[in-house]
């Protein structure tokens, strides 16, 4: 009988530090009991124009869970990580194992605006950033994405998360979200950085697709596109929401790998 255990990697989880609901132990113990073999948690980069999205303590997080790092070894590999907003950078770089480069916040006219907050923030980011012009947002959101790329971050997070607030108020099909999107989408995979398929929206916002939405991530494939599969936890219940569907999600769109953490490194993992 094989001792072979496949690995499923979970990278990008959220606690008490910043905006998750439970403690690094407490996710740490729901991720075991679930099966994963590799564990990452992803603290918010503290953003002081947004302190209660942030980080709360990032040297003390860093420390906690380095400790709970060697406390777990031999049963979870654990990992520390950072979530990393463009407009946010982690106070100690150096200190990560890997990095997840998000875009939460567009910033125009000197004013930095949510485009993952209440849908109030989204209309105002709408309506007094970019007076109304759906286009003019849509395409500065996804500079950001592509300037997320260009950090080097490890991983690509939540490809299209303003999605999640902007339904009514913009038309993802029309060419004026498409466009950009595919520029964007065609730049990261051109870059080799591996982009997340993230279940946090399909959870949280009752979205029937992940990010990327099956439209890109079709078009991904065809790219040869590195992907991964993440839960975006902030809730210990919901460890692993997302992980296995995910995976067959990307052998049905025609995937033959995914991307798997082991041992501190990427590696592709056949479907």
């Amino acid at each position: 009988m094989s001792d072979f255990r496949p690995i499923l990697s979970s990278l990008h989880n959220h606690t008490t530090y910043c905006d998750g609901k439970q403690s690094p132990k407490e996710m740490i113990e729901a991720a075991l009991s679930f099966g994963i073999t590799d564990f990452g948690l992803s603290a918010h980069s503290r953003a002081p124009f947004d302190p209660a999205y942030s980080v709360k303590d990032e040297r003390a997080y860093i420390q906690e869970v380095r400790a709970l790092k060697a406390a777990y070894a031999g049963r979870l590999n654990v990992y520390v990580g950072t979530e990393v907003d463009l407009l946010a950078p982690p106070a100690y770089p150096d200190a990560y194992e890997y990095t997840v480069a998000s875009t939460h916040y567009v910033e125009k006219n000197e004013t930095i605006y949510s485009i993952d907050g209440p849908v109030e923030s989204l209309v105002r980011c709408l309506d007094e950033g970019f007076n109304g012009d759906p286009a003019a947002l849509s395409a500065a959101y996804f500079q950001n994405v592509i300037a997320c790329v260009r950090t080097g971050a490890d991983i690509l997070g939540h490809f299209d998360l303003i999605k999640k607030r902007a339904a009514g108020r913009i038309d993802f099909s029309a060419d004026y979200y498409v466009e950009p999107a595919l520029d964007a989408l065609r730049f990261a995979a051109k870059s080799g950085i591996v982009i997340e398929v993230n279940y946090g929206g399909v959870l949280k916002a009752g979205l029937d697709q992940p990010y990327p939405g099956l439209p890109l991530l079709a078009e991904l494939k065809r790219l040869g596109g590195r992907v991964t599969v993440s839960t975006d936890c902030h809730d210990a219940a919901f460890i692993g929401f997302g992980l296995r569907e995910g995976r067959r999600l990307l052998k049905d769109l025609g995937f033959a790998r995914v991307c798997q953490f082991a041992d501190g490194r990427f590696i592709d993992v056949p479907l």
